[in-house]
C-alpha cells in the first residue's frame, strides 16, 4: 500500500547512524552503545536491513532465539523492536487535526474515513480524489487539504498538531518536507506557529533537521 516506509530499503548501518542522532531516554541510552560492534553481530546473523530485523525481533520467541545468538541482552534487542516501530507511526484521527470543518469531519465519519490511513489509498491520484469528493459531498479543495495533512502525517513523529503546522507552513507534501533547507522550514514554521499556536511543544532547527531525514525515508507515492 504504501502508507508506510518500506523497511527493506533502509540498511542496518542506517538505523545505528541514526540512533546517534536523535534524543533517547535515559532508559534507552544502550540503543547508542557500541553501535559498529552490535551492527555487525546482527549482520553475521544475516539480517542486513530493517525488514529482516523486523522479522528476527516479532516475538518474544524470536528476541530470545536471536539473543542466545548472538549474545545481545533480551533488553536491548526489546528496546531495538520499539524503536522499530516507530517507523509505523500510529495513524492520525482526522477530529484530531485542528482547522478541519465539521462538515468535512462529517462527512468522513459517514463514510468510515476515520484516520489518515482510511483515506491514503483513496486519494493517491487525481481521479480518486475527484471520485472521493464526488462520492462524499467533500469538495475537492477540501479533499486536496485532506489528502496533504495525509500525505506529511506518515512522518516519525508528526502529531495532529504539527501535520496543520507544516501544511500551512507550506510544507504540505512528503515530497517538500524530504527536499527542505532545515533552516528554511524551521523559520516558516516558528512564524506560522507565532502566529497561529498550533503546536505546543518546543522546536529547534535539529529537530527539523532529523525530521527531514526520516521524511527521506517515506516512499513519495501521492501523484500531485
Amino acid at each position: 500500500m504504501g502508507y508506510y516506509v518500506d523497511l527493506e530499503t533502509i540498511a542496518l548501518e542506517e538505523l545505528f547512524s541514526k540512533l546517534q542522532e536523535v534524543s533517547v531516554l535515559p532508559s534507552q541510552k544502550v540503543l547508542r552503545e557500541a553501535p559498529e560492534e552490535r551492527c555487525l553481530c546482527l549482520q553475521k546473523c544475516g539480517i542486513h536491513n530493517l525488514r529482516e530485523l523486523e522479522a528476527a525481533l516479532k516475538s518474544k520467541d524470536r528476541i530470545a532465539a536471536l539473543s542466545t545468538k548472538t549474545g545481545l541482552t533480551l533488553d536491548y534487542l526489546t528496546l531495538m523492536r520499539r524503536e522499530l516501530d516507530r517507523y509505523h507511526p500510529r495513524a492520525i484521527v482526522f477530529s484530531e487535526i485542528p482547522g478541519l470543518k465539521e462538515h468535512v469531519l462529517e462527512r468522513l465519519k459517514q463514510n468510515n474515513i476515520r484516520n489518515t490511513m482510511h483515506l491514503f489509498d483513496m486519494v493517491i491520484t487525481a481521479e480518486n480524489r475527484q471520485h472521493l469528493a464526488d462520492r462524499t459531498g467533500i469538495t475537492l479543495e477540501e479533499v486536496d487539504e485532506l489528502t496533504r495533512l495525509t500525505d506529511v502525517s506518515r512522518i516519525m513523529w508528526t502529531t495532529p498538531a504539527f501535520a496543520r503546522l507544516t501544511v500551512e507552513a507550506g510544507y504540505d507534501c512528503v515530497e517538500k518536507i524530504a527536499d527542505a533547507d532545515y533552516r528554511v522550514m524551521y523559520g516558516r514554521l516558528a512564524a506560522v506557529n507565532s502566529e497561529k499556536s498550533y503546536y505546543r511543544g518546543r522546536l529547534t532547527e535539529r529537530d527539523i533537521w532529523l525530521f527531514i531525514r526520516y521524511a527521506r525515508d517515506v516512499p513519495q507515492i501521492i501523484n500531485w
